[in-house]
């Protein structure tokens, strides 16, 4: 199995509430907005951050190394992806019904900085 198929299949392991809420129109939509106002592609990304292949902090690095984005640019995707896509999963008018723990466990390396 190939990297991009183990990282969908981690994903698909994520409980259910994550994964409709990443793969639901809002998060959708600002992902493909972000991928507009950018210029590449964001999905698998979102992908490796949800399952732990990527931590929240390193995404400005693999933006300068994946997309060949300046510091800045590489800084302002970071933000925008916390706040249009990651904060979406804890901050809802349908909130996540997990506890922190779970959350926790969950995003251990990743989205954890959010909680």
């Amino acid at each position: 199995m190939n990297y991009i198929a183990q990282c969908l299949e981690k994903f698909r392991a994520l409980p259910e509430p994550i994964k409709n809420r990443l793969g639901g129109i809002e998060v959708l939509q600002n992902i493909k907005k972000l991928e507009e106002q950018y210029g590449v592609q964001l999905s698998f990304l979102v992908v490796l951050a949800a399952v732990g292949e990527i931590s929240l902090e390193s995404i400005s690095e693999y933006a300068k190394k994946k997309f060949g984005f300046s510091e800045e640019d590489a800084f302002d995707l970071r933000n925008d992806l916390v706040r249009e896509v990651f904060s979406l999963i804890l901050f809802s008018d349908k909130k996540v019904s997990m506890s922190e723990a779970s959350l926790k466990e969950v995003f251990s390396k990743g989205v954890i900085k959010l909680l």
